[in-house]
């Protein structure tokens, strides 16, 4: 769960935890079986060549337990790596230790120079989207000496931390909301000179997976929309291109038909001949859809940190596949087969113009008005 500190009359907005107020939700919460403290910092790397920075998220050591994330390799984070007199350790990211470190699992046990001091890398997280930006590693709050001074620690006002939660076995979103309500209100009383009534205090908490993309949501479902009205777009044209198609062929269909190809035939020839063009015209897409995805997931990341998990997966080949074979079924049974018994007719009708009938421009026109 994921507690956000808002002003309500102020316009919803957000300001973060201090660690007095983290400790009251500590102490008073059933429902909540753990709590954690997250804050972003960057940080100076020196290397041995330059200096560089490396964006980091100082938390406490029951952080991982409560996210549910495990390291692939070395070990976590425990209480023993909280408070001022921990040493400073450091968690590397996924993404961070493969472009870094070339995905070598011996880094476990080396040293960064981080400012001026010397930190043990003691693991390398698994892959995971992080919250609420992108960071490259994650590391033990001693590494800041604000972070674990007095003014840190006792001041009320002093809000820097994000505040992350584990609900406690059988309870319910409903009631762990319904209880942090409980200990705003309480909070809020107890210390007035801290919470003006006028900017409203409250605690709202929302599952962390909502979170997430909570401000990529709406823009994805404006491009999904975008997608499927240039993919009714694309349907359409091709399939009053593919009638057309059908009219100017009427003359060979007949012919056929004349030569002994019954409809059913000739229906499979249709058939296959359609399931190509479908078939390539798929195929076409998955390359360039394959292509963009990095573009994608590069604009998705200014919103949502789950920007990498956006691929072509088996759904999407599915999905192109069957609308492929529908499209084909469709196209090779909407235009007329020939019929052997209207060979003359149809070459008499086809020797003055080429024309469709009533059913097939009714169709056309309900095409192009889609």
């Amino acid at each position: 769960m994921y507690l956000g500190h808002l002003t309500a009359n102020q316009g919803q907005t957000s300001v973060a935890f201090s660690v007095p107020e983290i400790n009251d939700f500590r102490e008073q919460s059933r429902t909540m079986q753990q709590i954690a403290e997250y804050s972003p910092l960057t940080l100076s790397l020196l290397e041995a060549t330059d200096a560089s920075q490396i964006d980091v998220g100082l938390v406490t050591g029951n952080y991982l337990s409560v996210m549910g994330l495990r390291p692939i390799h070395g070990r976590g984070f425990t209480p023993g790596d909280d408070g001022a007199g921990a040493a400073p350790v450091i968690l590397l990211g996924n993404a961070y230790w493969m472009t870094h470190f070339s995905s070598d699992p011996k880094v476990v046990g080396r040293t960064m120079q981080i400012g001026k001091r010397s930190v043990e890398i003691i693991g390398v997280l698994e892959p995971a989207p992080f919250f609420p930006g992108r960071i490259d590693a994650l590391m033990n709050m001693s590494i800041s000496e604000h972070h674990v001074s007095a003014m840190m620690v006792q001041g009320r006002s002093h809000r820097m931390t994000e505040m992350i939660a584990r609900l406690a076995p059988g309870s319910t979103v409903e009631q762990a909301r319904a209880e942090i309500a409980g200990i705003t209100e309480r909070r809020n009383a107890q210390y007035p000179e801290s919470y003006e009534k006028a900017a409203g205090y409250t605690v709202e908490l929302t599952p962390f997976k909502e979170i997430l993309g909570r401000d990529a949501r709406l823009m994805l479902w404006m491009l999904m929309g975008v997608a499927a009205l240039v993919l009714v777009i694309a349907c359409a044209n091709v399939a009053n291109l593919t009638l057309m198609r059908g009219v100017r062929r009427e003359h060979e269909m007949t012919v056929r038909a004349a030569l002994g190809a019954g409809a059913a035939r000739l229906r499979k020839l249709m058939l296959v001949e359609n399931l190509v063009l479908a078939g390539a015209g798929a195929a076409l897409g998955l390359l360039v859809a394959i292509a963009g995805v990095g573009t994608l997931s590069r604009f998705v990341a200014r919103f949502s940190p789950r920007a990498d998990e956006i691929h072509v997966d088996w759904m999407v080949l599915a999905f192109t596949a069957l609308l492929a074979v529908i499209i084909a079924f469709v196209l090779s049974f909407a235009p007329r087969a020939g019929s052997g018994h209207s060979l003359s007719a149809g070459l008499a009708a086809g020797s003055v113009k080429t024309t469709g009938n009533s059913r097939r421009k009714r169709l056309q026109q309900a095409l192009m008005i889609v």
